[in-house]
């Protein structure tokens, strides 16, 4: 207890240090030398002073510690005046304890995470907002708060474009398609209000968050190009599954890697080209049409490379929520290129009905509308029948080509049209007519 007519005064300095001992030194800013830790305690008997100080080390190195303390005490009397202190001794309590992070926390701009690795155990701050530092309180590159809600609500905001192409795939009937496109539009929002550094709101799981906005983007990719294909019911239908349960388990294998985008992505394309190619080879024509090619295919396959190539190299931390917004718009806009037109109520609908003639005995000519048998000519002819599904008639196109001595007529060119009732061709085989076909 010191007395209280006078006042105690102890200068408390001392020096920590790794591998060699060091004594503090006097009126010197660097009294424990280049690498030592000093410290330095100022206390009186006034209550008003603290008599607490604390060393923070991170990241101790491993040897032998030296810790070295030097005191002074001078003692204020109005009597007396500066005198040499009463006690001869100098009670120091020494505490040395290790702790997560800086003293269990990072402060309200980091996150403190612990790790294990070879035996040991380490702790460090993780810091959010552009703040700095062992515990996340250097703001000298910090971002604001307002810029950070205006990121979070780019990012969730970003996803409404989907609403059109949901609409649009609702009103050409493809429904597994829109709810696909649903599906991709609610989980990218929650992931990314979930994903944000102060702003955030968190449905569900983080992971679980993750994993359903990895999942419906790629299968939203998948299932348009499967649309695009012109594929049969029953193919598409089992590709919709087959799809479904490889990209559920490349994206729980990996759900940022490239390949988990990649192979969906090359597999999709050979199942478009290769369905193509099988229709321009059974239809004689091109495929899809020309229309669709230049109006929309090409427009929509622009969209997604701008969107891509930004994705993959204008991307960074500080443009993270401009650059990934972009991303989102691009895709949802390309989809409303890219998803095959399928006719209105109101137009024209046919039905194709080929029927093909080959071998000999049939001489044709421009103009010609009649077969004759008895000429050794090698002929292909071709007849098509357009069913008009608003009318009980049946458009009849026919069309010849001659190899050989005699007329010839090109390929494609028409010889005779006129009108039937439809009931004339009920027995022929119906091949109907596409979305990606004119009508």
């Amino acid at each position: 207890q010191l007395p209280r007519r006078s006042k105690e005064q102890i200068l408390l300095t001392g020096c920590l240090t790794n591998g060699y001992h060091y004594e503090p030194q006097d009126h010197s800013q660097t009294f424990c030398g280049e690498n030592g830790y000093p410290l330095l305690l100022n206390v009186t008997n006034d209550d008003k002073i603290s008599d607490f100080d604390r060393l923070l080390l991170p990241f101790p190195s491993s040897g032998m510690w030296y810790l070295t303390l030097k005191s002074k005490c001078r003692s204020y009397s109005r009597e007396l005046g500066v005198s040499s202190c009463s006690r001869s001794e100098t009670p120091v309590i020494l505490s040395i304890y290790s702790n997560m992070c800086v003293m269990g926390g990072c402060g309200k701009y980091g996150r403190c995470y612990q790790f294990f690795s070879g035996g040991n155990m380490f702790s460090t701050c993780s810091c959010i907002a552009g703040y700095k530092g062992w515990s996340c309180t250097d703001d000298s590159s910090a971002t604001s708060e307002i810029d950070l809600l205006a990121a979070t609500l780019l990012l969730c905001l970003s996803n409404l474009l989907f609403l059109p192409a949901v609409g649009l795939a609702i009103y050409r009937g493809f429904y597994t398609e829109s709810f696909v496109y649903f599906a991709n539009m609610i989980f990218s929002t929650l992931y990314h209000a979930c994903d944000q550094d102060i702003f955030s709101f968190c449905l569900m799981k983080y992971t679980v968050l993750q994993f359903c906005d990895f999942y419906a983007a790629t299968m939203a990719y998948w299932v348009t190009v499967l649309a695009m294909g012109g594929l049969p019911e029953q193919a598409k239908s089992l590709l919709h599954m087959v799809g479904a349960v490889g990209v559920a388990l490349a994206v729980e294998y990996d759900r940022t890697g490239v390949l988990t985008f990649a192979v969906p992505g090359v597999i999709g394309i050979i199942i478009l080209l290769a369905s193509w190619i099988t229709h321009c080879t059974s239809d004689r024509s091109c495929y899809p049409s020309i229309k669709y090619t230049c109006c929309f295919f090409l427009p929509g396959i622009s969209v997604v490379t701008v969107g891509i190539l930004a994705f993959v190299f204008l991307e960074r931390e500080s443009n993270y929520h401009f650059v990934h917004s972009a991303w989102h718009c691009s895709m949802a806009i390309s989809i409303l290129f890219l998803l095959p037109q399928t006719p209105g109520e109101k137009e024209e609908k046919y039905t194709v009905l080929d029927t093909r003639i080959s071998g000999g005995g049939v001489s044709l000519g421009p103009g010609s509308s009649a077969l004759s048998s008895g000429s050794s000519y090698p002929t292909e002819t071709s007849f098509k029948h357009y069913v008009d599904s608003g009318s009980d008639s049946v458009l009849d196109v026919t069309s010849g080509r001659v190899n050989g001595g005699g007329s010839v007529s090109m390929p494609g060119t028409l010889l005779r049209s006129s009108h039937k009732p439809s009931s004339l061709v009920d027995h022929h085989h119906r091949r109907h007519h596409h979305p990606h076909e004119p009508s």
